[in-house]
Parts: structure tokens; C-alpha cells; sequence
């Protein structure tokens, strides 16, 4: 059996989303095509470039969110903040970068 799934976000909800691949494989159900936002968008990305589920958990583990909160831009001015939504997409589309740059992947324009 195959499906498509859509992961969502929202930090800790979104990483979950690595046990219900997890489960998913174990009832031999293979995931055809996914998509996701912001956690859940990461988890689907190192999913379908072919890290296996320990490998992503253990990745996020060594993951310094509190860099992620330094230097948001907010106008001209960048501030330092603790709110999720203002996370600094520049650090985050680094990170990933990296992860997935010897798999293949490269930026858009």
C-alpha cells in the first residue's frame, strides 16, 4: 500500500511526525510522496532524501535551537527573540542545506 502525507509543523508536534513514519513502516505502508511545514517540512525533506528515521531523530537532538532565535529581522533592525514564528529562515535553510547538500539537493533561486 501506498499513501501521500502532509506533515505540519509547530517545533516538537512537527518532529513527532518521525514515529508515525516510524509506525507507517512497520505496517508496511511506504509513503509515496510527502510534503510539510516548517519541523514536519524538515522531517519530510531528510525523509525523502533517504536518511532513515534514527538518523533524522538524532539529528534534530543536535540541533542548538536557541541559535535559530538570534538576529531576527524585524524592519531594519534585527532583534534577539524566543518566538517561534520569528525564527530566522536564513539559519534554518542553512542547516538543511547541509544535510541534504551531499544528497543531492540545491537551492532554488
Amino acid at each position: 500500500m501506498e499513501i501521500s502525507l502532509a506533515l505540519g509543523g509547530g517545533g516538537a508536534k512537527g518532529i513527532a511526525h518521525i514515529g508515525v513514519l516510524r509506525c507507517l513502516e512497520r505496517a508496511g505502508i511506504r509513503v509515496a510522496a510527502m510534503a510539510g511545514s516548517s519541523a514536519g517540512g524538515t522531517v519530510a525533506a531528510l525523509f525523502a532524501a533517504g536518511y532513515g528515521l534514527d538518523e533524522i531523530l538524532e539529528r534534530f537532538k543536535k540541533l542548538d535551537f536557541s541559535q535559530m532565535y538570534r538576529h531576527v529581522p524585524v524592519g531594519e533592525k534585527y532583534v534577539t527573540t524566543k518566538q517561534p514564528e520569528l525564527m530566522q529562515a536564513a539559519h534554518w535553510n542553512h542547516k538543511l542545506s547541509r544535510y541534504l547538500s551531499n544528497r543531492g539537493w540545491k537551492p532554488g533561486p
